[in-house]
């Protein structure tokens, strides 16, 4: 049995640990203490926390295969996390 690859490109090749900024605007509800008003992305920093395209070694499709860990703006300290593509990311 042979896998093939057939998701991934080199731009997909973003690192867990990475510190990346979103170049795109990426409109998301889910921030905390934000009440679920829409909160943009483009321009934020973090840090790549895990990556959802792969299982085991083993790649699987994934459609927002980059999870990253962002601060919450508000300023706590703390972070949440967002599922991103990698062509949504610079690597810093």
């Amino acid at each position: 049995m042979t896998i093939v690859n057939v998701g991934a490109s080199e731009k997909d090749n973003v690192p867990v640990g990475a510190k990346v900024r979103v170049n795109k605007s990426v409109v998301v509800y889910h921030v905390p203490k934000s009440k679920g008003a829409a909160t943009d992305l483009n321009g934020m920093e973090g840090e790549v926390a895990q990556r959802a395209d792969e299982l085991d070694g083993t790649y699987i499709s994934a459609n927002l295969p980059v999870k990253v860990a962002l601060p919450i703006p508000d300023g706590s300290g703390k972070t949440f996390l967002v599922h991103l593509t990698a062509d949504e990311l610079e690597i810093l």
